[in-house]
């Protein structure tokens, strides 16, 4: 028998909302499209940009985000200042995280994060991101990568090096045996 009750994605949440961006590209011209959905009730906002335009440029980024609700974007996404308003607003949000940014402990001792992850056990750690008087909380979650996984993701950072003309830095190569999330 099937229920034709709706089925609520991550109830604790006041929405749920996935952000993407993407390229439309055409013979001479192109436009980025904006999507965001909010998954539990299945409502979806969209903008156009410039194709040179930066993702977090994007209108639908711009709009508030209800308390209570839960922001799901990945890198093209990710900005401090914007997870710092969130954060004070009540948004709670998930990116992955970004190689360089600085974490520190509760109490503003910087991490060093490749010593932290030494084990092959997952980790969730309260710490604290930001610079400054500008810091906030989060979570830092953080899991090994299973082999095969490894293996792309070395790939990829040996084919960005070798389109950069640089190698990969040693945090780079460190943290590749991670997925790691804020």
């Amino acid at each position: 028998m099937q229920s034709s009750a709706p089925l609520v994605i991550l109830p604790r949440f006041n929405g749920v909302y996935l952000t993407d961006r993407t390229r439309l590209v055409w013979s001479t011209a192109g436009v980025k499209l904006a999507v965001r959905l909010e998954l539990q009730h299945g409502q979806r906002q969209a903008s156009l940009g410039e194709l040179l335009e930066h993702d977090q440029r994007a209108a639908v980024v711009q709009r508030a985000l209800p308390a209570g609700a839960l922001h799901l974007g990945d890198l093209g996404f990710f900005k401090l200042s914007q997870f710092r308003e969130w954060t004070a607003a009540g948004v709670f949000w998930l990116t992955r995280y970004k190689v360089g940014t600085r974490l520190y402990t509760p109490d503003g001792q910087m991490l060093d994060l490749p010593a932290l992850l030494t084990t092959d056990q997952p980790l969730t750690l309260a710490v604290r991101l930001g610079n400054g008087s500008a810091r906030f909380d989060a979570l830092l979650v953080a899991a090994p990568l299973p082999h095969e996984a490894l293996l792309k993701r070395q790939a990829r950072l040996d084919a960005q090096a070798r389109h950069d003309q640089r190698p990969p830095s040693k945090r780079q190569i460190d943290l590749a045996h991670w997925t790691l999330s804020t």
